[in-house]
Parts: structure tokens; C-alpha cells; sequence
């Protein structure tokens, strides 16, 4: 969904809503190819656990760390393919994130993945190939044993 129908979805206005991932990082929308925010399920649901914790008082710098540390279920997407820059896109994400053994930043990118593909495309366009570099890697002496067993581990 676009920014304005999480908005009217979840009653925060859509300058907050970008407020709050210029801000905090809470949301990781993808993008249109008219390069347009598109919001997912987990995201909606990232929101209203953000709009709780403001309720019930919590900072927003740390309602905003609380609900980005939340896992969120998603619903499985119907794409047949991930399209080579978005490939691109998710490896570095997910290599970033586990370089810095950040679990949280590797599933958002997966869930992202997952809410757009179906499992067997993320598996065989994304993950397969992203673990074949990481055994090379570590092969190669370029990673060291935890971080290939961090990567493993987070991203099956």
C-alpha cells in the first residue's frame, strides 16, 4: 500500500509516517517503479505497535527501538522473481546487517522479501546465492567462523 493508504489505515498522518522513517528507521517500504513508498502488512502492524507505545507513554526514540525489535508474521507474497537490482539491494542489506550481527535489520529485509515472493523465489534468487558468497568467503578466510554461522543460522 501507498503512504496515504497506511495513513488512513492507521490514523497517523503521512508526514509522521515518513517522519518517523527518516527518523527511527521504523519503516522499510519498498519502492514502485514509479519509485513510490509501498508499505506492507508488517508494516501497518509496526505502526499500531508504535501508536501503543506512544500511548502508554513511552519515549518515541524508545517506542520506536521497541517496535523495530518486534518480529511481525507475513503474509507470503506471489512474485515468481526478484527483479536483479532488488537482489542487489536485499544482498548488501542483509550483508551489512550481518556483518554487524544485526538479526533485526536482516529480517526486516526478509520480511520484506517474503511479504513481495513466494518463499521458493526469495530462497533460490536471494538466500541461495548470498550463502554460496558467504561459504567462499569464509572459504577464503574473509569472514570468520561466527559470522558464517551467524549468517546460516539468521537466514534460514
Amino acid at each position: 500500500m501507498r503512504v496515504g493508504d497506511l495513513s488512513v489505515r492507521t490514523g497517523v498522518s503521512t508526514h509522521q509516517l515518513r517522519a518517523w522513517e527518516r527518523r527511527y528507521g521504523l519503516l522499510q517500504p519498498r519502492r514502485s517503479a514509479g519509485n513510490y513508498r509501498l508499505y506492507s502488512p508488517a508494516d501497518e502492524a509496526r505502526v499500531r505497535l508504535m501508536q501503543r507505545y506512544l500511548a502508554d507513554g513511552v519515549p518515541a526514540a524508545q517506542a520506536a527501538e521497541l517496535t523495530i525489535a518486534a518480529r511481525f508474521a507475513v503474509s507470503v507474497g506471489s512474485g515468481r522473481e526478484v527483479p536483479a537490482g532488488d537482489v542487489s539491494t536485499a544482498q548488501e542489506e542483509i550483508r551489512g546487517a550481518l556483518g554487524r550481527f544485526d538479526e533485526t535489520s536482516a529480517q526486516r529485509t526478509l520480511e520484506r522479501l517474503f511479504a513481495a515472493y513466494t518463499p521458493t523465489t526469495v530462497t533460490r534468487d536471494v538466500l541461495l546465492p548470498y550463502m554460496h558468497e558467504v561459504g567462499e568467503q569464509w572459504s577464503a578466510g574473509r569472514v570468520t567462523v561466527a559470522q558464517e554461522h551467524f549468517a546460516t543460522t539468521t537466514s534460514a
